[in-house]
């Protein structure tokens, strides 16, 4: 084929793949993406929020397991991983200073952190910050955590016709919207 044909003939099959691609999402597309999320709790072994330990090259992260939730700890040094904590013994005594009765692999732990030396858990339960020795596994119970702030939907806009004037640092000059 000559090159006067071939060109033409390119750019009219990319504009073709070009204008099929433009398809808007719809209502159905979003309902159909959102019945698969049930599957999530089928895949097992695969690490998710992983965190490090503040200064340090150890890494602790979840994964869901047949039991439930379990955390784990690796090292980059070493380039091993363990069991971050004995979830059982946590477990027992947590039922014991609560009077609740938690299953050791679905506790409902929030703001997870270990000290730098690893011999401390940190922890958000029920609304209350807890300290875990990881020696002992003896628990104290310290502060009500507060309640985070809702910072809204992220696509608000703000009203800024409702906010007063603002002067600027010299005392100069007012803006107004």
């Amino acid at each position: 084929m000559n090159q006067k044909i071939k060109m033409p003939t390119i750019g009219f099959a990319l504009l073709c793949c070009l204008y099929s691609l433009k398809a808007q999402v719809t209502i159905d597309d979003y309902n159909r993406a959102d019945s698969m999320a049930k599957f999530n709790d089928l895949v097992y072994h695969a690490a998710y929020s992983p965190n490090w330990v503040d200064s340090t090259h150890h890494v602790w992260y979840k994964i869901r397991t047949r039991k439930g939730e379990e955390y784990m700890m690796a090292d980059a040094d070493k380039l091993k991983k363990v069991v971050a904590f004995n979830q059982e013994k946590l477990c027992e005594q947590l039922n014991k200073q609560t009077g609740k009765s938690y299953k050791a692999y679905s506790v409902p732990l929030s703001d997870i952190s270990f000290s730098k030396d690893l011999k401390e858990l940190n922890f958000v339960l029920d609304s209350f910050h807890w300290k875990c020795n990881l020696g002992n596994y003896k628990l104290m119970k310290q502060q009500k955590a507060e309640k985070e702030k809702d910072w809204g939907y992220w696509g608000e806009s703000i009203d800024q016709l409702g906010n007063p004037p603002v002067i600027s640092p010299d005392s100069q000059w007012t803006a107004y919207i």
